[in-house]
């Protein structure tokens, strides 16, 4: 995930990118979802391939240094002069439900998962990353929709799903949450115009 931060940052730098924001209730109950997706053309103009480094021209002209590390396959693909788009797409879905049995034990659960371009392609990734916890509820923001949990380690404040019906959760109860997020990072030549 630190490359899709570092990509994240470079590509916010090099111009006014359009992120197209998707938020939508799907039908399970207690779930949210949101996602948005960030594309950014650019020119290649250096590449130094021992150290994994390009500088990248955006569409106004400004230069961004960009460290590639070696979890990044297919860096040798990329050449000067390559007109490239760069695609960051997020998503992160959430979901809450009451648990029956109120037992006060709390716990965490924690899942990765990845995925790298196929050999001979342009560099890209995926990475997937899910956290279960068993918390007990602190307080609830009706208004803001959102309940404070306290789990293994921390509190965090967390929004609660539009469609779970808030009357069953309250302070004191145990809840199970779910969050998931998911990012694809890819890069793809722009296409030559005939």
């Amino acid at each position: 995930m630190r490359f899709f931060a570092i990509v994240l940052a470079c590509t916010l730098s090099l111009s006014q990118a359009a992120l197209a924001k998707d938020a939508s209730k799907p039908a399970n109950a207690g779930i949210g979802v949101a996602g948005g997706e960030l594309a950014i053309r650019a020119t290649v103009v250096e590449l130094d391939k021992v150290h994994r480094t390009a500088v990248l021209k955006g569409p106004k002209g400004k230069l961004t240094r960009v460290d590639v590390p070696d979890t990044v396959k297919n860096f040798d693909e990329v050449q000067v002069g390559d007109q490239l788009v760069l695609r960051y797409v997020a998503a992160l879905a959430s979901k809450l439900e009451p648990v029956a049995d109120n037992s006060g034990i709390r716990e965490r659960v924690e899942t990765t998962g990845g995925a790298t371009a196929p050999a001979g392609s342009l560099p890209g990734t995926a990475a997937m990353r899910t956290v279960e916890v068993l918390a007990t509820v602190q307080s609830i923001d009706l208004k803001a929709r959102t309940a404070q949990l306290r789990g293994i380690s921390r509190t965090v404040t967390v929004k609660i799903p539009d469609d779970l019906d808030v009357s069953k959760v309250k302070a004191g109860s145990q809840v199970r949450a779910v969050f998931t997020e998911a990012a694809v990072l890819s890069v793809e030549r722009v296409a030559k115009k005939k």
